[in-house]
């Protein structure tokens, strides 16, 4: 499952459009193991794989908008690493995309308290009829 596009990241969490071959995979899939892994659990992560639909909105209006932030968070310290003299990212702006990332995760982490924490996470199991019997 791919839980966010590049498309994505760009419309979310920036105002000027960049390109999409400028945000790195390798940024993203460490924005989800740092960011996004420790608040949903790996139970729930291993469940939105297996049945996307079931969780869409925890997935599309609370992992996305935290995940794209991260993201950019990520991508612009990359960035000013790679050049120190740029001077559109400044330290205010770091601060503030991190302010924002940080909220965005904290509404992440409110959601998944409120309503996974006390069901159980496991897969459900649909039974069905299979050459007559009930499996």
């Amino acid at each position: 499952m791919e839980y966010i596009t590049k498309a994505e990241i760009i419309t979310i969490a920036y105002i000027s459009n960049i390109a999409e071959e400028d945000i790195k995979g390798e940024i993203v899939n460490s924005a989800i193991v740092l960011y996004i892994l420790p608040v949903i659990g790996d139970s729930l992560f291993l469940l939105m794989d297996l049945y996307p639909d079931d969780y869409r909105v925890l997935h599309e209006i609370y992992i996305k908008p935290c995940l794209a932030f991260y993201v950019k968070y990520l991508h612009l310290s990359q960035r000013y690493l790679e050049d120190p003299d740029l001077q559109v990212e400044s330290q205010r702006t770091f601060e503030d995309i991190l302010t924002i990332a940080e909220q965005k995760q904290s509404e992440l982490d409110f959601y998944v308290k409120s309503y996974y924490s006390s069901a159980p996470l496991t897969p459900k199991i649909t039974k069905r009829l299979k050459a007559g019997f009930l499996i």
